[in-house]
């Protein structure tokens, strides 16, 4: 608690009292006189020594602000001092944050590579697709080679069940489900390379010579399909 000087105007003595005192209900402990308060107050605090006659101004109302405050307003520039030293972030939060800030940095580059690496994929792997069904597809119906029917129903069935057996380890391979599923019902393998899968160069070389051996491969099959339901049938038959 600090004390502030009263100069009395009867004897013109200095009287030390409470800054919390009540001045007017206080006399002049040596001539009795009541203390005005408009009494000069004499500083209590000395202010820094400067040759700017400015600078001392503002430090002698600086300080005799403080000297004067009233508990309230000391509590809440206490607590205003306290809250900006607070709020100020430590050496760790920093560190925090800016690895924080790292890792997101490091989680969209790689997003952003993902999808340059997808969209590469896919362009080079369609330019096969499109380059392989045009060489695959010209031979088939283009009549530049007269037993190319003939060649692609001998051993047009036999590359697809090599196709269909390729892809059924590579649904094993990714996932037990899926590869059962691929092996047990027909033409899931084709739907799973084409519509499931991510294997792009597979799917575009699978692709373009399916638009070459494709229809009279299915039919051979199909023929072949036909034959062993014949064939079943008659065995149950003849039980």
């Amino acid at each position: 608690m600090a004390d502030v000087d009263i100069l009395c105007s009867g004897c013109g003595k200095t009287s030390t009292l409470s800054e919390f005192a009540d001045i007017s209900l206080i006399k002049c402990k040596y001539c009795g006189c009541a203390l005005n308060k408009d009494s000069k107050v004499v500083a209590e605090a000395t202010p820094v020594a400067t040759s700017n006659p400015a600078i001392s101004a503002v430090l002698a109302e600086s300080i005799d602000a403080s000297a004067h405050a009233k508990p309230e307003e000391k509590k809440k520039l206490s607590l205003k001092k306290h809250t900006e030293e607070t709020d100020e972030p430590s050496f760790a939060e920093q560190n925090q944050k800016q690895s924080q800030w790292n890792q997101i940095s490091e989680a969209k580059t790689e997003v952003a590579n993902k999808q340059e690496k997808h969209f590469n994929h896919s362009l080079a792997s369609s330019l096969i697709f499109v380059v392989l069904a045009g060489i695959c597809g010209g031979l088939r119906y283009g009549n530049f080679m007269p037993g190319i029917v003939d060649l692609v129903k001998v051993y047009g069935p036999w590359i697809i069940i090599v196709m269909h057996v390729t892809i059924v380890l590579k649904a094993f391979k990714d996932n037990m489900f899926t590869g059962v599923m691929c092996t047990i019902i027909p033409g899931y393998s084709f739907y799973y390379l084409f519509f499931a899968g991510d294997d792009f160069y597979t799917r575009a070389i699978f692709g373009g010579i399916l638009v070459g051996i494709g229809y009279d491969s299915g039919l051979v099959i199909n023929d072949w399909a036909q034959e062993g339901i014949a064939y079943v049938t008659d065995l149950i038959a003849q039980k």
